[in-house]
């Protein structure tokens, strides 16, 4: 039986159907995520914990489909890209996929290859820590801090196995803090990618522009952002941010990054330990 999850399918649509389907989504998105953080908020003055912590990491993994869904629609239209639209979509039901772009959404490379150095980082299987060194083997930090929040589970660190709860972790749950993936989410839906032809106009603005390890080694941050103003300016000039606020064009102006179509998650999700100059802290 096929399953009844199709994000992929959304290659196969032609521009305008992919800009009505992708719109349709980001609102459908945004809202769900808004109402699961507004139960957090709720909930945590009556009963901080871990069902708080629940429903703000699903508010940001929702979030994180947003980026998900306009990467997808930045990455250029060629059929030579078509395997990186399509790897890109099947991020949107990925949780660690997701938390990497909710994690990178924090993050303020100065160039592409600090880029991939993040996102390389986030991804391994393993990573290397300890207090005078990296003399321990970890779990993947995004995996754990999820699953360990939210699950019961035995698990096995650096060679041992244990049990863990969420009921050990004294701090889960105690205050929401700000989200940067869903603020950056709420200010592109506010600046119109809520609607069609704004997904058109991302289209239009990032789609020449082939952002990958091969084609951006001088795409510095400055060069980069440009174009994350032209993008603002092209909405607003045409009339879909009326409910955006001048924070919300700051926002993504300076904090939008350089999208991941071109990054392969699951090569990048590996047991080998990492060169020092691979390392980026998260």
């Amino acid at each position: 039986m096929r399953s009844p999850r199709q994000i992929k399918r959304l290659c196969a649509l032609s521009d305008e159907k992919l800009f009505c389907s992708t719109a349709e989504g980001i609102n459908l998105i945004i809202e769900n995520a808004q109402t699961y953080l507004r139960a957090a908020e709720s909930l945590i003055q009556r009963a901080p914990g871990r069902a708080v912590e629940h429903l703000r990491l699903t508010a940001e993994e929702e979030a994180a489909k947003v980026l998900i869904l306009l990467d997808a629609v930045r990455c250029p239209s060629s059929a030579v890209h078509d395997k990186d639209r399509s790897r890109t979509l099947g991020y949107f039901r990925d949780h660690l996929a997701r938390g990497v772009y909710a994690l990178y959404s924090c993050s303020r490379p100065a160039t592409f290859k600090e880029t991939v150095r993040f996102v390389h980082s986030a991804c391994q299987d393993r990573y290397y820590d300890g207090p005078v060194g990296d003399e321990f083997e970890c779990r993947n930090w995004i995996e754990s801090r999820r699953e360990e929040s939210l699950y019961v589970d035995y698990v096995e660190d650096d060679g041992k196995c244990y049990w863990v709860s969420p009921s050990n972790l004294i701090e889960v749950g105690q205050h929401i803090g700000y989200s940067m993936v869903l603020d950056l989410a709420e200010a592109l839906w506010r600046l119109g990618c809520g609607t069609a032809d704004g997904v058109r106009i991302v289209a239009d603005v990032w789609r020449p522009i082939l952002v990958s390890e091969s084609s951006s080694a001088d795409l510095d941050w400055p060069s980069y952002a440009q174009h994350n103003f032209r993008t603002v300016e092209c909405l607003g000039d045409a009339g879909l941010s009326k409910n955006a606020t001048d924070a919300d064009f700051r926002l993504v102006f300076d904090a939008w990054n350089y999208p991941l179509y071109s990054l392969d998650f699951y090569k990048m999700r590996t047991t080998a330990r990492p060169s020092d100059d691979d390392i980026i802290e998260i």
